[in-house]
């Protein structure tokens, strides 16, 4: 099996970024700050879940803040009008295998029943489900009403208050609002394209029979060490 593409949406500076991967090796080059150490880190953030590394509000991208800033203060959304839009973070992999990998590690993950079509893609979401998205505007709205009332205790006291908001509340609750699920997704081979509305799925699916992801990440600080404390790997 090999991961011909990588598909990432409001991950920090990958808004919207697609990496289509070589069979033997892929080099990613870039200047710093394009993008390229959030690629493994999204990657380790769904393929390695922990406490240790779970999404924090600086992951989301900025466009992405914003526009919740919008749904969530202001008019109400329907259901219907809400489940049009995708509405947090999400990592697609897709996968090609061959007649020579175990079927028995994919079986679990397969949708289509053409034997021509060689692809599976595992989906990755961090999101905010419509019955969250009530509760955080309810919680958010009470929270400011707090707010309001601690500034003006403050004011009568003429002690200075800065009043907190959807950014507070947020980066302190996120947790409780998002959710990460896994699906197994359809690949339409005709198009060549993720077929996000066909899936199964796999939250109780173990996948590490299928991928599994380790990085080393760079010392940048490396300089500051005596030569004597820095060893030739």
């Amino acid at each position: 099996m090999i991961i011909k593409e990588i598909q990432i949406s409001n991950f920090r500076i990958l808004k919207e970024f697609t990496i289509e991967l070589e069979k033997v090796i892929s080099l990613v080059i870039g200047k710093n700050n394009a993008g390229k150490t959030s690629i493994l880190t999204i990657l380790d953030k769904f393929l390695n879940q922990s406490e240790n590394n779970r999404f924090v509000i600086d992951d989301f991208n900025l466009d992405f803040k914003n526009h919740l800033k919008q749904i969530i203060e202001g008019e109400q959304l329907i259901e219907e009008e809400y489940i049009k839009t995708f509405y947090g973070i999400k990592l697609r992999i897709l996968i090609e295998y061959s007649d020579i990998d175990n079927f028995s590690n994919i079986q679990k993950l397969m949708l289509d029943l053409d034997t021509e079509n060689k692809f599976i893609v595992l989906g990755f979401d961090y999101l905010l489900s419509y019955r969250n998205y009530l509760n955080f505007r309810k919680d958010l709205n009470d929270y400011k009403a707090k707010e309001k009332k601690k500034k003006k205790e403050a004011d009568e006291k003429s002690v200075l208050y800065v009043e907190k908001g959807f950014k507070e509340f947020f980066k302190t609750n996120l947790q409780k609002y998002f959710e990460n699920h896994k699906k197994s997704i359809h690949y339409d081979t005709t198009n060549s394209l993720i077929d996000d509305s066909n899936f199964i799925n796999i939250d109780e699916v173990n996948l590490s029979d299928v991928i599994n992801f380790k990085y080393i990440s760079a010392r940048r600080d490396v300089t500051k060490y005596p030569p004597e404390q820095l060893h030739i790997v």
